[in-house]
C-alpha cells in the first residue's frame, strides 16, 4: 500500500509539474462573407505527423485560446459552411503561415504565450492535386453537449478525484466536459451547474430532482478540479458558443458551488465585456471561496506536492484579484448562498470572511444563510426549497 502511494503522489507530482509549464496561444479570427459556425484548430506535431489537439469555437469577438503544454503546433481557422464537423477543403479556411506561405511550426516553451496575428477566414484554401480528405473536428470534445444520467460514469467520485489529483490523465481519458441530462428543448431554460473540488454532478442531485422540468433542463460542467482555472473558464465559455451556435438558446442560468463560483464568475465578468448571443439572467453561487482560501496559501507553501488550482485560490493571486477589478453586470442578477456551523469560522471548509465579503454583500441581489455544512448544504431541503422558489421567479 505504501508503495502504492507513494508512485501514484509521484504521478500526481509529474502531472502537477507539466501543467505549471503551461502556456497559451490566442488570437482573434475575422470572417468575411461565410456560412455556418467558425472554429480555429489546433494541431500538435508529433512523431507520426499532426494530431488535432484542440478547437474552439469563435463569438462575435473572434477571439480564442488554448492552454497548452510546451511542444510544438500549427494552427489554423475554417467556416464550417455545411455544420458538419468536418473541414473540407471547399469551404474557407485560414491558417498561420511562415514566409514561403507553408503552415507555421509554433514553439510553445514553458510559460511563453504565443499572441497570433489575426486571420482572416474568407475564401478556400487553394489544394493542390486530388482534393484532400476531411477532417473530422468533433473528436477534439467528445462529450460536448452529450445527453448522460447522473448514474453516468462520468460523474463516479473515482474520476473527480481523478481530476483533482492527475488532471492530466482525467483530460486524456475525456472523463470531463459540458453535459446534458436531458434532450435539448428550446422551450425549456438551460440551468448549468458548476462543481468544486473533487466535485461531480452528483453533487446537485437534489437540486436538479427539485427543478421544474416544464421549464429548466439540467446541463453540468464536469471538469478536472486540480487544473488552474483559467482553462477551465476559458472552456466554459468557448463551449457555451458552441452549444449556443448549434441549438440557439437565448440565455442560461449557473448554478455553482464552491471553487466552481471563481470560475462562474471569471465567466460571468468576461461574458459581459464582449458581444455574445446568449444572456446570463441569474447567477447563483453556494458556499464559494470569492476571496480566496488561506488554506490554500498554505499548501503551496508547505505541501510538497502542490495541486495548480491552489495556486489561484490564494487570496492574493493574480486570479482572484483580478475577479474583483471589474464590476459584476448589472444585467445579471446575482443571489449569493452561504452557510455557518457552530464554533467554527464558516461552514467547515470555506470561512465567512471569504463566503461574505462586505463587497460581495454589496454586489449581491440577495444574500441567504444556511447553518449547514459546507458540502451537506446542496442536500439541505431548506436551500432546496429557496433555490427552486428563486427559478421560478424567472
Amino acid at each position: 500500500m505504501a508503495s502504492t502511494t507513494a508512485c501514484t503522489l509521484l504521478e500526481s507530482s509529474e502531472q502537477a509539474g507539466y501543467v505549471e509549464n503551461r502556456s497559451t496561444i490566442r488570437g482573434q479570427i475575422e470572417t468575411q462573407a461565410t456560412q455556418g459556425p467558425t472554429y480555429a484548430v489546433l494541431y500538435e506535431q508529433t512523431r507520426d505527423g499532426y494530431e488535432l489537439t484542440g478547437r474552439y469555437a469563435i463569438s462575435d469577438s473572434g477571439r480564442y485560446v488554448f492552454h497548452v503544454l510546451p511542444g510544438r503546433y500549427v494552427l489554423g481557422a475554417f467556416s464550417d459552411s455545411n455544420d458538419d464537423g468536418h473541414y473540407q477543403a471547399s469551404e474557407p479556411a485560414a491558417y498561420v503561415s511562415d514566409e514561403k506561405s507553408r503552415p507555421k511550426t509554433l514553439h510553445v516553451e514553458p510559460g511563453k504565450p504565443h499572441q497570433i496575428s489575426t486571420l482572416t477566414v474568407s475564401d478556400p484554401i487553394a489544394v493542390d492535386g486530388p482534393e484532400q480528405a476531411p477532417i473530422d473536428i468533433r473528436g477534439a470534445d467528445l462529450n460536448l453537449g452529450r445527453r448522460v444520467a447522473l448514474d453516468d460514469p462520468l460523474f463516479d467520485r473515482a474520476n473527480a478525484r481523478l481530476g483533482f489529483w492527475r488532471p492530466l490523465d482525467h483530460i486524456e481519458r475525456r472523463l470531463g466536459g459540458l453535459v446534458r441530462l436531458e434532450e435539448f428543448s428550446p422551450d425549456k431554460t438551460p440551468v448549468l451547474f458548476v462543481h468544486g473540488i473533487e466535485g461531480t454532478a452528483r453533487d446537485f442531485q437534489s437540486v436538479i430532482t427539485a427543478l421544474d422540468h416544464e421549464r429548466f433542463q439540467p446541463w453540468v460542467l464536469q471538469y478536472a478540479s486540480g487544473l488552474p482555472l483559467d482553462p477551465v473558464s476559458d472552456y466554459l465559455r468557448q463551449a457555451l458558443t458552441e452549444l449556443q451556435a448549434r441549438y440557439g438558446f437565448q440565455e442560461v442560468i449557473i448554478v455553482a458551488h464552491s471553487m466552481g463560483g471563481l470560475i462562474t464568475r471569471d465567466l460571468v465578468l468576461d461574458h459581459a465585456a464582449a458581444p455574445a448571443r446568449f444572456r446570463i439572467p441569474l447567477v447563483v453561487t453556494i458556499n464559494s471561496p470569492l476571496m480566496g482560501l488561506d488554506s490554500a496559501a498554505t499548501g503551496v507553501e508547505y505541501s510538497p506536492l502542490v495541486i495548480p488550482a491552489w495556486r489561484d485560490l490564494v487570496p492574493a493571486s493574480e486570479f482572484v484579484a483580478n475577479l474583483h477589478q471589474r464590476d459584476w453586470p448589472a444585467a445579471t442578477r446575482y443571489h449569493l448562498f452561504f452557510s455557518f456551523l457552530p464554533d467554527e469560522p464558516g461552514d467547515g471548509v470555506v470561512p465567512l470572511s471569504s463566503q461574505l465579503s462586505l463587497e460581495l454583500q454589496d454586489e449581491a441581489d440577495r444574500v441567504l444563510g444556511f447553518r449547514a455544512q459546507h458540502s451537506a448544504l446542496l442536500h439541505d431541503p431548506r436551500l432546496v426549497e429557496r433555490l427552486h422558489r428563486l427559478l421560478m421567479t424567472q
